[in-house]
């Protein structure tokens, strides 16, 4: 069902000018390090390995030389949890847009070109998970905006923080699944 991706970069028509989305690359690793720390090296290492190995796509959004958010998206049957879950059907694990870069088009960009990327490996629709707190109106809102509909109640999720990252307590929230079908 996947076929390999574009590696060229595509500007969103409603980002503002300079907003570019490719997938990353191990040139572009240093950089995304630098300019969103707010994941750790091992996690964007381990996403652009996995992306090499199909199933995965990271996606990075540019502003000149400097990332400005990332999405990370799924489809591989390796992925058990996924897997069962959603059979195959292509998963947002993880979208952020630094908050100095938010309301520029960066979060509409990467998901429209996670669209046009699905979409390019003949998938018909997209899954992800969205908190219900205030600090996820403006996602919501976009999402919502870009034709997402919601389809499931609302549900606990966690995780264990990643090694590098200081906290004795685990991540916790409440969220529930959107979805579109692509055309």
């Amino acid at each position: 069902m996947s076929t390999p991706g574009s590696r060229t970069s595509r500007r969103c028509r409603s980002a503002e000018p300079g907003i570019e989305v490719r997938p990353i690359s191990q040139e572009d690793l240093g950089a995304v390090c630098r300019d969103l720390s707010d994941r750790t090296e091992a996690i964007h290492r381990e996403r652009l390995e996995l992306q090499e190995r199909d199933g995965f796509l990271y996606l990075i959004a540019w502003s000149e030389a400097h990332a400005v958010g990332h999405v990370f998206v799924g489809w591989s049957p390796r992925d058990v949890v996924h897997w069962i879950e959603r059979r195959t059907e292509p998963w947002i694990r993880d979208l952020a847009v630094p908050p100095e870069h938010r309301r520029r088009g960066v979060g509409r960009a990467l998901m429209e070109r996670v669209e046009q990327e699905l979409l390019g490996r003949g998938f018909a629709s997209l899954w992800f998970d969205t908190g219900i707190s205030d600090g996820y109106a403006a996602a919501r809102s976009l999402y919502e905006g870009m034709g997402y509909r919601r389809a499931s109640g609302e549900f606990v999720i966690s995780a264990r923080m990643p090694t590098g990252v200081e906290s004795e307590r685990p991540w916790i929230d409440i969220v529930f699944q959107m979805s579109k079908r692509l055309s």
